[in-house]
C-alpha cells in the first residue's frame, strides 16, 4: 500500500513537471493575473537572468521561458540570447546588455516595445503585416516595420542605430531620420539626431562603440556628469507632466463612450457619435505611448547617472579631481529625486488606462478599425515624407 502511495506521488510530481515545462517556467511572483506574457527566450548561452515586477532578485533563464511586461533581462559578460517577442519579432540580446519588457498595450496594435537600458541587440521584425516593433534607448525611439536592424545605448547615454534591411524611423526628443539599408546614425544625450552615415554590418565594431564611450565619458565626466543631471530634471518634469495629461485627456473618452452609449438607438447619431469615440480613443493610446516612451527616457537617464556616481566611488583613479568632486555633490540630489516613484506611479497609470481603452475598444469593437487606420495612416506619412524628399531632390539637381 505504501508503495502504492509513492508510485502515485511521484506520477503526479511527473504531470506537474511536464505542465510547467510545457508552458514556460514561470517566475513564482504575485497572481497569474499580475504577469502580462510578452515573449518567450528562444536559446541561451551564458548567464543570462529575468527579473519581474515583485520579484525579489533576478532568475536565471532557459530555453522555453516566458517573458513578461516589465520583465528586466540582463547578459553577462559571456551571456547571450534570442527573445521571440509574441508579434513575431525576433531580438538577439548580445553580452554585457540590459533591456526591459515594456507593456505592449500602451497602444492600439499592442506592437511589442522594448527599453534598452545598456549594451546593444538585434532585432529581426516580422514580416507579416502589422508587426511594428519599437526599440528605445535613453534618447531615440527606433519604430521598424520587417526590418534588420541593431541598436546600441551606451554609459554616456548616445546611441546608435544602424540598418540591415529595410527601414527605420528614428525619433529623438525634437527631431527623426528615416535609416535605409547600410545606413547608421548616431544620437548623444541633448542633441538632434546626426546625418545618416555609411554601415557596413561585416565590419561594425558595436563593442568597440560602447568601449570608446565609455572611455569618453571617464574622460569628460566634470561635464557630462552635469549635464546629465541637468537632463534628468527635465526628464522628470516632462514624465510627471504626461501622467497628468494622459488622466484629464482620458475624461475626453469617457465623455465620448457616454455620448456613443446615449444614442445607440438612433443608428444615424450613433454612427458619428462612434466615429468620435474612436478618434478620441487614437488620441489616448498616442498619449499613453508618448509616456511611455518618457518614462523610459527618465529611468535610463537615471540609471546611467547613478552607474556614473558608483563606478567613481570603486575606480576613482580612471576619473579626473575635479570630476570626483563634481560626481560627489551631484550624489545627494540624484538620489533625493524620487524616480522610482515617479516609474511606480507611470506603470500603475499605463496599467488602469490601458485596461480601461482596451475595454472600451473590445465593447464597441474598435480594435480592427484602429489598427487598420493607424496602419494606413502611418504608410501614408511615410509616403508623403519621400515625396518631399524626392521633390527636393529633383529641385537641388535641376538643372540651372
Amino acid at each position: 500500500m505504501e508503495s502504492l502511495k509513492r508510485g502515485r506521488r511521484l506520477a503526479w510530481l511527473v504531470i506537474v513537471f511536464f505542465l510547467a515545462w510545457g508552458a514556460g517556467f514561470q517566475p513564482a511572483i504575485g497572481s497569474a493575473q499580475e504577469l502580462r506574457r510578452e515573449g518567450q527566450i528562444q536559446s541561451v548561452s551564458g548567464a543570462v537572468t529575468a527579473q519581474s515586477v515583485g520579484q525579489d532578485k533576478p532568475r536565471p533563464v532557459s530555453q522555453g521561458d516566458l517573458v513578461y511586461a516589465q520583465d528586466r533581462v540582463v547578459s553577462g559578460p559571456n551571456g547571450k540570447a534570442q527573445i521571440k517577442l509574441d508579434d513575431g519579432s525576433l531580438i538577439t540580446l548580445q553580452p554585457s546588455s540590459r533591456i526591459q519588457i515594456l507593456d505592449s498595450r500602451a497602444n492600439a496594435r499592442h506592437s511589442s516595445s522594448l527599453l534598452l537600458l545598456k549594451g546593444w541587440l538585434q532585432a529581426l521584425v516580422a514580416p507579416e503585416e502589422g508587426a511594428n516593433l519599437e526599440v528605445q534607448t535613453a534618447t531615440v525611439v527606433a519604430g521598424v516595420r520587417a526590418t534588420s536592424f541593431t541598436v546600441a545605448g551606451a554609459a554616456d547615454c548616445s546611441s546608435r542605430v544602424a540598418v540591415e534591411k529595410g527601414k527605420v524611423e528614428v525619433q529623438g526628443h525634437s527631431q527623426g531620420l528615416t535609416l535605409v539599408p547600410n545606413q547608421q546614425m548616431t544620437v548623444e544625450l541633448t542633441d538632434k539626431p546626426s546625418a545618416a552615415q555609411a554601415y557596413d554590418p561585416q565590419t561594425a565594431n558595436w563593442a568597440g562603440f560602447l568601449s570608446e564611450r565609455s572611455r569618453r565619458l571617464a574622460k569628460n565626466a566634470d561635464h557630462m556628469a552635469q549635464e546629465m543631471d541637468r537632463e534628468l530634471e527635465r526628464r522628470h518634469q516632462r514624465a510627471v507632466q504626461a501622467q497628468q495629461t494622459l488622466a484629464k485627456e482620458f475624461q475626453g473618452v469617457e465623455r465620448a463612450a457616454q455620448e456613443a452609449e446615449a444614442t445607440k438607438d438612433q443608428p444615424k447619431v450613433y454612427e458619428g457619435k462612434l466615429s468620435a469615440l474612436k478618434q478620441s480613443l487614437e488620441l489616448n493610446y498616442s498619449q499613453a505611448r508618448d509616456l511611455q516612451h518618457q518614462d523610459g527616457y527618465l529611468i535610463s537617464c537615471d540609471e546611467m547617472l547613478k552607474q556614473l556616481i558608483q563606478d567613481v566611488k570603486e575606480h576613482p583613479e580612471n576619473y579626473s579631481a575635479a570630476a570626483r568632486k563634481r560626481v560627489a555633490a551631484l550624489e545627494a540630489q540624484v538620489y533625493a529625486r524620487d524616480v522610482a516613484g515617479t516609474h511606480q506611479a507611470t506603470q500603475a497609470t499605463l496599467d488602469s488606462y490601458t485596461s480601461k481603452l482596451d475595454a472600451l475598444v473590445a465593447k464597441y469593437e474598435l480594435g480592427r478599425e484602429l489598427q487598420q487606420r493607424e496602419y494606413f495612416e502611418k504608410r501614408q506619412q511615410q509616403e508623403e515624407e519621400w515625396l518631399k524628399k524626392w521633390r527636393e531632390f529633383q529641385e537641388q539637381h535641376r538643372p540651372r
